[in-house]
């Protein structure tokens, strides 16, 4: 894999963790209907990446089969 798509998921994994202690003592929303949208804005761009990221992975296998054989893709693709 390229350095620099690993370095990005590790770094967007850290700003997704500091996000998650934000959004849990100041999002006072219960649903996305009264949700600020800059919360709003962020989980989407998080669902986006990560899940566009497990695809890439995926994707990046000659066979798509052998893609369900490598361990952390498998967990990745679940959170997904």
């Amino acid at each position: 894999s390229h350095w620099m798509f690993s370095a990005v998921s590790v770094l967007l994994i850290l700003v997704n963790s500091l996000y998650i202690w934000i959004d849990a003592d100041f999002n006072k929303g219960v649903t996305y209907l009264n949700t600020e949208w800059p919360f709003v804005i962020a989980d989407n761009i998080f669902t986006i990446y990560f899940t566009a990221e497990v695809l890439f992975r995926a994707l990046a296998y000659k066979r798509l089969g052998l893609a369900f054989l490598d361990p952390w893709l498998v967990f990745d693709s679940s959170l997904a």
